[in-house]
């Protein structure tokens, strides 16, 4: 319902030139557009604000072109934002994570375009390559048909058979189970457990891994992007950035450290994971050499914002 609103809000504002409007108003503020992943199967509908079909983005990408939107690499825009020397309606074109969705389907359209890009990468599943796991865990649960899930005998704390007929129950125990596994297990384990709950739900796990629909970039894929000009960028190692000092600065330093190894550089821009911020790591990654720190946050970037 909300969306269909402001659908039409957006279709009334546009009969009425406000989009020209704006963007004439705006023109010397910078616009960063960030995206995620891009279905290979059937993920847009599994988490449609994670993953979007790669032909929309396609269509937004064609559009920015047409209108002479320039689409500038992230470091070019912020030292031209920096000296007020932007063009008119500079754009900047982010992807987070480093899914694999993003190298097969929307790397070689921006390359065939010549658009530059960054992708931030989260850098854990790079190196193990192995399906996020707590996607995997949310997507079996979203695809089952079945209506009830025996957890006995995996070794799991107050886990038994659970009805899936209630959907808040069922994203609940999704939920328990992808925090014990985090906090509890070895990858390995973790492996295992997709394994054994893909059969009692009737998703195999090994199409899943087989498909790398819920895989991130390989250590060669993203060398390969880093060498056609993708801007490789930090997003921590593990998908999370604690407010501890301590847990802070590994985060930073391991995916600095694992990007380094794969790209041949020293990463020195970087996106929050899912855009939760705090000042306690401001200081963090200034130690860092960050020198810049991207959000989720709605509006437009100025030179005056620090």
């Amino acid at each position: 319902m909300r969306r269909a609103i402001k659908r039409v809000l957006y279709r009334l504002c546009k009969c009425l030139g406000l989009f020209c409007v704006a963007r004439c108003v705006m023109r010397d503020r910078l616009r960063i557009l960030a995206y995620h992943g891009f279905a290979l199967g059937d993920e847009n509908r599994f988490r449609p604000e994670l993953f979007m079909e790669s032909t929309l983005f396609c269509r937004r990408i064609e559009y920015l072109l047409r209108k002479g939107y320039p689409i500038l690499r992230l470091d070019d825009a912020l030292q031209r934002l920096t000296e007020r020397a932007l063009p008119h309606n500079a754009v900047v074109i982010t992807c987070d994570d480093g899914f694999y969705s993003t190298w097969a389907l929307a790397i070689p359209f921006l390359f065939q375009h010549c658009v530059p890009c960054t992708i931030y990468v989260t850098s854990y599943y790079v190196v193990k390559g192995n399906p996020v796991f707590r996607l995997v865990v949310q997507y079996k649960f979203w695809k089952t048909d079945r209506s009830l899930l025996d957890l006995s005998g995996l070794g799991l704390p107050d886990m038994r058979r659970v009805s899936l007929a209630d959907p808040r129950a069922t994203q609940r125990v999704a939920w328990e189970l992808i925090c014990y596994g985090e906090k509890a297990m070895k990858e390995e384990e973790r492996v295992a457990l997709c394994d054994e709950i893909g059969k009692r739900l009737g998703v195999p796990y090994d199409r899943i891994v087989e498909n790398r629909f819920l895989s991130l970039m390989t250590p060669e894929e993203l060398r390969q992007a880093a060498a056609h000009g993708v801007d490789i960028e930090l997003h921590t190692h593990r998908h999370e950035l604690p407010t501890d000092s301590d847990g802070s600065r590994r985060e930073i330093a391991d995916n600095q450290d694992a990007l380094e190894l794969m790209i041949g550089r020293r990463p020195r821009h970087f996106c929050y994971p899912s855009g939760i911020h705090e000042t306690e790591h401001y200081e963090h990654l200034r130690e860092a050499g960050i020198l810049t720190a991207t959000t989720c946050d709605p509006g437009l970037t100025t030179g005056s914002i620090k």
